[in-house]
């Protein structure tokens, strides 16, 4: 049982990188950030354009943060323990998650906010004393690009923690400014 527990989650977070094997019939908006998100998520914004993707995101106490490439091409922003974000190119396809939140056969998912381009869930395992999960996946479209953001997934956050990174994500911006 333990391992399946540690094989499911990662075999969901490789499915979703990789779009699931579906298309996303669904037109997306361009997005930018409007002021109101940049305020929101305090903090400097941070060119992304040295990591191969020409953005910008306010990032709190940008000057501590450690950005780095993963291996599948996409970013990963740390700072702190309660800062860890990803962001990566892929479908956005928002259906999907959900489609996966409601099949899962371990996790019992609660939808705790939604809106047009983000999703902000907590998954848990029901009488396992198991801590449950809060995570967001956030969606910016720039033309053809689009870019899903979401929190790291090995971490266990608070609800706090994870409204400060969607905050973050909601500011994410074409680097030459909105």
């Amino acid at each position: 049982m333990k391992k399946l527990l540690y094989i499911l989650p990662l075999t969901t977070a490789f499915l979703l990188a990789c779009g699931g094997g579906t298309e996303s019939t669904e037109e997306t908006q361009d997005s930018s950030a409007t002021e109101e998100n940049i305020e929101a998520a305090q903090g400097a914004a941070t060119d992304l354009s040295d990591f191969g993707m020409p953005y910008s995101i306010v990032i709190p106490d940008a000057g501590s943060a450690e950005i780095t490439e993963n291996d599948w091409g996409g970013i990963e922003i740390i700072n702190g323990e309660g800062f860890m974000i990803t962001l990566s190119f892929g479908e956005g396809n928002l259906e999907l998650l959900k489609s996966d939140l409601e099949g899962d056969a371990v996790y019992t998912s609660t939808i705790l906010e939604e809106g047009e381009n983000y999703i902000v869930y907590k998954r848990e395992i029901p009488d396992a004393g198991v801590t449950p999960e809060v995570h967001f996946m956030y969606v910016a479209s720039f033309g053809e690009d689009v870019i899903e953001i979401q929190n790291m997934k090995d971490v266990t956050y608070g609800e706090d923690a994870i409204k400060n990174m969607l905050a973050s994500a909601k500011s994410f911006a074409s680097a030459g400014g909105a």
